[in-house]
């Protein structure tokens, strides 16, 4: 199944969420490929620290050819997208079976989704309702005003979204830096919500 995470928006958790849900697939599964789609490579050298199995592939037409034969030959395939409304990202979303699409707990950051979720709905028409997709709030807060108005919103928007929320943990943060995820660190509430959330989407 080929697995992506993306969002028009940079600095909202993609990287970070790709690593996790890689190493989360890793331990259910042996046959589990990072794709790094973003031409800084931030993916492929954390990814290549922990000893993931990664590919680069930044080029749209790349995505288009390989992505469909890939799949073929991988349990599970992660592909990290990259910020910005690029022609990278319209293939990753027409490839994709399934979309994590994190935000931060900001109206103006949910509204900014409304683009990407336009594109995904429309593919959807087309692909017979793939890819699914669902929103989730990535670096929140849950005792913040933001974060309940945040909830509102995403009630508003119609849109599927899971209710497990990522913290804004130094914690997870530092991970990037030390090469490694929270489950390797044994760091219990981040795993928890990682594997909660995980858990929520809907494979099927």
């Amino acid at each position: 199944m080929l697995l992506a995470v993306a969002n028009d928006k940079g600095g909202v958790g993609k990287t970070t969420t790709s690593i996790h849900w890689v190493r989360w697939l890793s331990q259910r599964s042996q046959k589990v490929l990072l794709i790094d789609c973003d031409k800084q490579g931030s993916a492929r050298e954390w990814g290549k620290s922990l000893g993931f199995n990664v590919r680069d592939m930044p080029d749209s037409n790349d995505l288009l050819e390989f992505l469909p034969k890939l799949s073929r030959e991988w349990d599970w395939i992660v592909v990290d997208g990259p910020a910005g409304n690029s022609e990278v990202c319209k293939s990753i979303l027409m490839c994709a079976d399934l979309i994590l699409i994190p935000c931060q707990p900001t109206g103006l950051d949910l509204r900014a989704s409304n683009e990407m979720l336009r594109v995904v709905r429309s593919l959807q028409s087309l692909r017979q309702g793939l890819p699914k997709a669902y929103l989730f709030l990535s670096r929140a807060n849950s005792n913040t005003i933001l974060y309940r108005e945040s909830v509102e919103i995403l009630n508003d928007l119609g849109f599927p979204y899971l209710k497990q929320y990522i913290s804004n943990k130094q914690a997870i943060a530092r991970c990037a830096g030390e090469g490694t995820t929270v489950f390797d660190q044994g760091i219990r509430d981040s795993i928890q919500e990682f594997d909660n959330l995980f858990s929520e989407v809907n494979y099927g």
